[in-house]
């Protein structure tokens, strides 16, 4: 399911053809195939930038789990865009609209790597990771600013394997941290997550989680948690609830504020804004 939140990045102008409804219904309502899940093929879901931060969005990239190949992007805007499959080797397919490009290689299934990534002939990022079949990826699309530095911001992405918090059905545990600047892009895997926190919603839960409670609610969880960028420790709070079209956000203290966390480097500080969900 999507939820939606804040743009952060203005208007962006997307044109999308006519075929792209037909490759963004074919990819939304697909689940990865099981007899795929130690094979390169398959669904591979995670999230897609420009440096710039103007295009920002979760990606899906379609290897064959239907016997088709094509990708598409949901942005946080509420645009989407397709890109088609152009050419193809053993570990390496192109994609390729009439606005950008870019080149994704699977040689390791378990670390995807996409290259010569370009949207409106500006450059960007991906970082996709492979769906099981018993494993969705879970995304919380958001970004950052400094509290003094107008231009110290960027985007800061959480990401789910699809681990279930067992004695919260329903709830998926967050796996990492792409945070970027610029052209620099940092990524810290679950090792750093705190597990022994109290929560904002009430739910006993060992650490942080994304969460579809019902149709209509969803919850993103991570109070007290650290990560390390660039060889710096980083500690952050973080607490999102989004019901019937409205996100609110939750201070270190659980009470409400118009920012879903705040966040503490390096001698800097800022806020956390949380801009969509995307559950699995």
């Amino acid at each position: 399911m999507e939820e939606r939140g804040a743009n952060p990045t203005g208007d962006s102008t997307i044109s999308v053809d006519p075929t792209d409804e037909e490759i963004f219904d074919d990819i939304d309502l697909q689940d990865p195939r099981a007899s795929l899940d130690n094979s390169s093929q398959g669904l591979y879901r995670g999230v897609f930038s420009t440096y710039d931060g103007l295009y920002h969005g979760e990606i899906v990239i379609n290897l064959g789990n239907n016997g088709e190949m094509a990708a598409a992007i949901h942005f946080v805007n509420g645009q989407k865009m397709a890109f088609i499959a152009e050419t193809e080797t053993l570990t390496t397919v192109s994609f390729r609209n009439n606005q950008g490009s870019f080149f994704f290689n699977v040689a390791d299934i378990d670390d995807p790597k996409a290259t010569q990534v370009v949207l409106n002939e500006a450059p960007g990022y991906i970082k996709a990771y492979k769906e099981r079949s018993s494993r969705r990826i879970s995304i919380a699309l958001g970004h950052y600013d400094d509290s003094l530095e107008p231009d110290f911001k960027g985007n800061w992405d959480l990401i789910s394997f699809g681990i279930r918090e067992f004695n919260f059905p329903g709830a998926f545990r967050l796996s990492e941290v792409v945070i970027s600047r610029g052209d620099q892009v940092f990524v810290d895997l679950e090792r750093d997550i705190t597990e022994d926190f109290e929560g904002c919603f009430g739910f006993d839960v060992r650490g942080p989680y994304i969460a579809q409670v019902s149709g209509d609610i969803a919850l993103l969880e991570g109070k007290n948690q650290f990560s390390n960028f660039n060889g710096f420790r980083c500690d952050w709070n973080l607490s999102y609830s989004f019901q019937n079209n409205r996100g609110t956000y939750s201070d270190s203290r659980c009470a409400p504020t118009a920012q879903s966390g705040v966040w503490f480097w390096n001698g800097r500080n800022g806020r956390l804004f949380v801009d969509a969900l995307r559950i699995n």
